[in-house]
């Protein structure tokens, strides 16, 4: 082996470059997290592990008025196996189920992945962050009572 024939490592230099994309502000920051979260809620965007339990869930907040359904299209005559007001009563535990799966999801991920720092370093800010948060909670939780109950 001559000295010609190592191998050598080649250093690049990039430079700074700027930034010269649109800049969407605070309220695109907030949308894209809420939206996000949204997804993250759901398991949309990740591995099968994390969808069971959200979707699983849904489906069996589903069932109620699926047999409704099915009865009502077998059985000519109006028979109710659950009234539409007594639904969330019926349902409630499943709810507090979906909530104690998917808040600390929501959080918990961007803690453990140390994601935190890199959402602070953008104009968004702690109220804000908070605020998508809860948000995309309250959308999860809102689609996943009002979709069975509009069926």
């Amino acid at each position: 082996m001559t000295q010609g024939d190592h191998a050598a490592g080649n250093i690049y230099d990039l430079g700074y470059r700027h930034y010269e994309g649109a800049r969407l502000g605070r309220g695109y920051g907030v949308l894209s997290l809420f939206l996000y979260s949204l997804r993250a809620a759901f398991g949309f965007g990740r591995h099968a592990g994390t969808k069971v339990v959200p979707i699983a869930l849904f489906v069996i907040l589903m069932l109620p008025p699926s047999i409704q359904l099915g009865i009502a299209a077998i059985i000519p005559r109006d028979v109710e196996v659950i009234k539409a007001e007594n639904y969330f009563g019926f349902v409630q535990l499943i709810l507090g189920l979906f909530c104690a799966a998917v808040a600390p999801e929501l959080v918990g991920r961007d803690q453990r992945n140390h994601t935190l720092a890199l959402y602070f370093s953008r104009p968004l800010l702690r109220s804000d962050y908070a605020f998508a948060k809860v948000a995309a909670l309250v959308a999860a939780l809102f689609i996943v009572t009002m979709i069975p109950q509009t069926v």
